[in-house]
């Protein structure tokens, strides 16, 4: 059952809840043979903090995925990550080949987002989706 993409607070009801039953940080070898670790050894993860759309293009949508971790040291870190939304259900190529190419750059010494996680499976948001690491500096 598809939503409304501009609608934050389902976008972010249904993260959660995928990211918690997924159990990404507890099972490590889940999530390293579909990317990387989003939590490093010895963190806990507390939970998403806030989702919030930052851009809407014809081809996907864009938030800033807020994420709250335990350290190991009982500090609290707040980090931030790329949540990708591709809203045609009917085109897998996009999706899966933006996934392949973003991996396929990974060992190039230019700045670029590491990729975490690429789901395909639409049940679990209704759409497919990548998680990405978020690079700060000014958009070009």
């Amino acid at each position: 059952m598809e939503f409304d993409l501009h609608d934050s607070k389902i976008v972010e009801n249904k993260i959660k809840k995928y990211l918690k039953r997924r159990k990404f940080f507890q099972r490590r070898n889940f999530f390293r043979r579909r990317g990387s670790n989003l939590a490093n050894e010895g963190e806990k993860f507390l939970g998403v903090r806030n989702v919030q759309e930052l851009a809407f293009g014809l081809n996907n949508v864009v938030y800033n995925l807020n994420i709250e971790f335990k350290l190991k040291n009982k500090i609290f870190d707040n980090r931030n990550y790329i949540l990708r939304i591709y809203p045609d259900n009917n085109n897998i190529k996009k999706p899966t080949n933006e996934a392949k190419r973003i991996r396929e750059i990974q060992n190039l010494k230019i700045p670029k987002a590491k990729l975490y996680f690429f789901e395909k499976n639409i049940k679990h948001l209704d759409y497919r989706f990548l998680i990405l690491e978020k690079l700060e500096g000014t958009p070009i």
